[in-house]
């Protein structure tokens, strides 16, 4: 079953601040299940591209309005290289989490490796309408330091200190608020608060931000199932596993995100080559003798006289990719299309 099915069958719902909210969206939600090995990728996202989650987090959308998450946190954590709050091995150690996304709030759900499940002890909040920061309430004011740091401390976890600039820091403080899931928030101390939540809200970034990475990913229908669990019968609902593409290779994570591509790329020569666009399907195409008339230093371009399309001729003199990264060159080898693949013509010698 699902962490939230477990979490939800046996926790008192007296102690849910949002139970009513929860089962509501719950039924409506789109889930997708990571795999371990994508588990294990999520937790290598996080250690390599830190900084990259924070500055991209605006693009971090959930695909569905009401959408659950959930991933093997143990391993994860495990390819981070960062211990969870608890000791590894032990049976109050977190073995899967999962996050439902609904109406700009993030509830956090949990199984340990004892079996047992529990819901996370804060909400988090998606958008200013839903702003609220609890307990480290200050009477100066919400937005002084202590209280910034605080707060993203809690969401981001260690990855607070990847933060690239100022400007980041104020996008995430004012998007992201922070709010009680507990009913009675006094059962839990403030150091637990943080121990137990320190981080969600930085892995539900990374989740999303992969999950639409469909270079890396594929998507794999489940549907519901029932099964037997403590006597009960009890239905596995229907759901996404989340599988890593097959030769999809964990070392170039940064490049699966364009605005990055260019920038952590060793530099490489890139050949000249056409771009069509605007193309109708069908023309059989009159392209001019003579390129169109542009400015110094745009491309060579041709107009079709039929359908208006384009062929632009593209060259990159400076090439791509950083040299600090290193220097690739290339040798290209030409050779004749295999007996099997050409359609006509004289066979290969």
């Amino acid at each position: 079953m699902h962490v939230i099915q477990d979490a939800l069958r046996e926790i008192p719902r007296h102690l849910i601040a949002d139970h009513k909210a929860i089962t509501q969206a719950w039924p409506r939600a789109r889930s997708f299940v990571f795999s371990d090995a994508a588990s294990t990728w999520v937790g290598g996202f996080i250690r390599d591209c830190e900084d990259l989650i924070l500055t991209h987090q605006q693009f971090a959308i959930p695909p569905y309005p009401t959408t659950y998450l959930e991933f093997n946190c143990r391993l994860a954590y495990e390819a981070l290289g960062r211990p969870q709050s608890t000791a590894r091995g032990s049976p109050f150690e977190d073995d899967r989490v999962g996050y439902l996304l609904d109406a700009g709030r993030w509830w956090t759900f949990s199984r340990q490796r004892d079996g047992k499940s529990g819901i996370g002890p804060l909400v988090y909040t998606d958008g200013p309408d839903v702003q609220q920061w609890w307990p480290l309430r200050d009477r100066r004011g919400p937005d002084i330091e202590p209280h910034v740091w605080a707060k993203l401390a809690c969401f981001l976890g260690s990855s607070i200190h990847a933060m690239p600039s100022e400007a980041v820091r104020q996008a995430l403080h004012a998007r992201f608020g922070i709010g009680a899931a507990i009913a009675n928030g006094a059962i839990y101390k403030q150091t637990d608060t943080y121990t137990h939540s320190m981080g969600d809200g930085r892995n539900i970034l990374a989740l999303l931000l992969l999950l639409n990475q469909p270079k890396a990913f594929t998507l794999s229908p489940n549907q519901p199932r029932p099964l037997i669990q403590r006597g009960k019968r009890v239905v596995f609902t229907a759901h996404h596993t989340v599988e890593i593409r097959l030769g999809a290779k964990p070392a170039p994570m940064r490049r699966l995100f364009h605005a990055y591509s260019d920038r952590h790329m060793p530099w490489h020569e890139v050949m000249g080559h056409f771009v069509h666009r605007h193309i109708a399907p069908g023309c059989t195409h009159a392209w001019p003798i003579e390129p169109e008339e542009r400015a110094e230093g745009e491309p060579t371009r041709w107009r079709c006289r039929l359908c208006g399309g384009l062929r632009t001729w593209r060259t990159y003199p400076s090439g791509h990719g950083s040299p600090r990264e290193g220097v690739v060159t290339k040798d290209y080898a030409v050779k004749a299309p295999d007996e099997n693949e050409r359609e006509d013509g004289p066979p290969v010698a």
